[in-house]
């Protein structure tokens, strides 16, 4: 199980979510087809940092998504259905965590070239570093919710 400690309403009205999104895409209201793996992120995050509520668990998945603001409409009246408010400002109205815990981020901005990354054969979780394969994903390496990275992968 991803996410023991997501409470079983909470995890529920995420399928309803995801199931709704499956719909648009297969309607053709939406272009990208969000799949389990987006949903299974969301619990995920959820799981690890429950503070930060589900409209931070999904502004984890989406926040590439706001650079169209028509597919972002389409988002949050999705996701607004099941009572989740989504932001339709271009940029997240939630402040990065990094923000809050006085962390530093600095993302790659320029892929060097994609590739599948090192293989962790005790498949210990991994949180940046642009080195892990099936990781929370770099600029340019496989994982679950990279910005970039020639495909995504749940390791």
């Amino acid at each position: 199980r991803y996410g023991p400690n997501v409470p079983n309403m909470m995890i529920q009205s995420l399928v309803r979510i995801w199931q709704d999104l499956r719909e648009a895409h297969e309607k053709g209201v939406m272009a990208y087809p969000f799949s389990v793996r987006e949903a299974v992120s969301v619990v995920r995050h959820l799981n690890e940092f429950p503070s930060d509520g589900i409209e931070g668990a999904v502004e984890n998945v989406i926040a590439f998504d706001r650079l169209d603001t028509v597919v972002l409409k389409q988002l949050a009246k999705v996701f607004a259905h099941h009572g989740v408010p989504v932001s339709t400002n271009a940029k997240s109205d939630r402040t990065p965590r990094e923000a809050i815990e006085g962390g530093i981020s600095t993302p790659r901005t320029r892929a060097s070239k994609p590739k599948h990354g090192k293989i962790d054969e005790k498949n210990d979780p991994h949180v940046g570093g642009n080195t892990w394969a099936g990781g929370s994903g770099g600029s340019d390496t496989a994982g679950l919710g990279g910005g970039g990275g020639p495909y995504k992968q749940d390791s």
